[in-house]
């Protein structure tokens, strides 16, 4: 006589209070989406280029010191979205931001909701992920990465308690992430956490993996086909290197921010994030219900991740939020306020956390040498200088014409020298009068007041124009 089996729960669907939560709170936080990023105004670029010839960007035409170079553009399709959106206007961009912001906050919800039992308590984790994480966000390809990743839990959940036919949304799922950010190899871990954790046949403590049997069978089947999914992109394999090479880069380690450990004294990391991660691992530990080992693991190394590598934090945010709501399920069903309280509420609570308003137009240009750079290209030719902060909006707005010395696309300018070059002018190691002249540059666009800037005054560099931000000097006898 066969053994009775305990029936596996179906999956509830999230209610209309869980998504007009998740709406509401996405709605909210592309209204902080006001001052893009550095990596943004290339990304346009690249869009427009797209659009414009109907193929990707095969060699560099932005700049003069790497004029040629072979490009690799990870994020083409989420490119070739915003360029679209700057085309339209706001409200385009308003509703790509909503776009990516809706499924990652429908996903969390959904997949909290069903660890916690209780759709308001997955609803409002999901809320606190997008409300505090996402302030500090512009229109990038991050945001589809994040959507995704939500999407990746989805559907696994949806596989462990409804059987393995929704393995097969995997392979789609990450063929489009290949193409629209290359944080794809993070979606495959835990894919490959449930794989492997269906071999493993006792797990310690509270740890448990619960999942269907034809569910586990078919894991294995469905991470190399979501492996292979990725080769579907204008690359192929080589893709694969290029993101690894880039996540590893020297330059990036050493000068960019988001591939840096996180700075425990910036005031928003300070006050908002680290206390709220620091409640979720709290909640995790005091608890004594069972955990699921695979939102474990993949809490735990996202977290440790997010320690070497700030990027890696909302990543560790959307799991720690699924880890947090299986540790606090409900035993009795909780007081549902009326949609419209909750929708209320968060909304309310996410434009105060938020304080900014949209601007009039996108993308906007604020913190950036308009002036100056209309100026450049109206009056100067040849050879210039510029820092890396304005490169990427100076690379969009002369389109080449005149080509930017250095901009946001470190990995492009690695092993050429430039970047060797430009620290060592723009923190005055050497005499950047000197080293300028050996290189042909002709003028400097720099920020007003800084050590370069006052150096090359004092070398004998003429003030061609001055306004707002920046400064424009060229060099003696050009």
């Amino acid at each position: 006589m066969s053994a009775l089996r305990r029936p596996v729960p179906r999956p509830r669907r999230p209610d209309l209070a869980a998504l007009a939560v998740a709406v509401a709170a996405a709605a909210c936080s592309v209204v902080s989406v006001r001052i893009p990023g550095d990596d943004m105004w290339w990304q346009v670029a690249y869009g427009r280029f797209i659009l414009a010839h109907r193929a990707l960007p095969v060699r560099d035409t932005f700049s003069w010191t790497a004029a040629g170079h072979p490009l690799v553009v990870t994020e083409w399709a989420f490119d070739a979205l915003q360029a679209a959106a700057a085309r339209l206007g706001p409200g385009a961009a308003f509703a790509l931001a909503l776009g990516c912001l809706f499924p990652l906050g429908a996903a969390a919800a959904a997949v909290c909701a069903r660890r916690a039992r209780s759709r308001t308590v997955g609803a409002l984790l999901a809320v606190l992920v997008l409300g505090l994480l996402l302030p500090a966000e512009s229109l990038l390809p991050e945001l589809g990465s994040y959507a995704l990743f939500a999407a990746t839990l989805w559907v696994l959940e949806r596989a462990r308690l409804a059987g393995p036919r929704w393995l097969a949304a995997l392979p789609p799922l990450f063929a489009l992430w290949a193409n629209v950010h290359g944080s794809f190899p993070i979606g495959l871990g835990p894919v490959a956490l449930d794989a492997l954790l269906g071999f493993v046949p006792r797990l310690p403590g509270r740890l448990r993996h619960r999942c269907r049997r034809s569910t586990r069978r078919w894991l294995p089947a469905a991470l190399a086909a979501s492996a292979a999914a990725t080769l579907a992109n204008p690359y192929g394999w080589r893709l694969w290197p290029y993101v690894v090479r880039l996540a590893s880069s020297p330059f990036h380690l050493a000068y960019i921010a988001e591939f840096q450990s996180p700075n425990f004294h910036d005031l928003y990391f300070g006050r908002f994030i680290l206390p709220a991660v620091a409640l979720g691992v709290a909640a995790v530990a005091g608890g004594r219900r069972e955990l699921p080992a695979r939102d474990a693991v993949a809490a735990g190394v996202l977290l440790a991740g997010t320690l070497v590598m700030v990027r890696m934090l909302p990543y560790a945010a959307i799991a720690l939020a699924v880890l947090v709501a299986s540790a606090v399920r409900v035993r009795r069903r909780p007081f549902r306020p009326a949609p419209w309280a909750v929708v209320a509420l968060c909304a309310a609570a996410a434009v105060t956390a938020v304080g900014r308003e949209m601007p009039g137009r996108w993308p906007s240009a604020v913190g950036q040498p308009v002036a100056a750079a209309a100026f450049v290209r109206d009056h100067l030719s040849g050879r210039g200088f510029n820092t890396y902060a304005w490169g990427s909006y100076l690379a969009y707005v002369w389109d080449g014409h005149p080509g930017v010395y250095v901009d946001s696309r470190g990995d492009m300018y690695q092993g050429t020298g430039v970047l060797r070059r430009y620290v060592a002018v723009v923190d005055v190691r050497t005499d950047p009068a000197a080293a300028l002249e050996r290189q042909g540059v002709a003028w400097a666009l720099l920020p007003a007041g800084t050590p370069l800037a006052v150096a090359l005054a004092g070398e004998g560099w003429t003030v061609a124009f001055a306004g707002g931000l920046a400064v424009v000097l060229v060099a003696p006898g050009s």
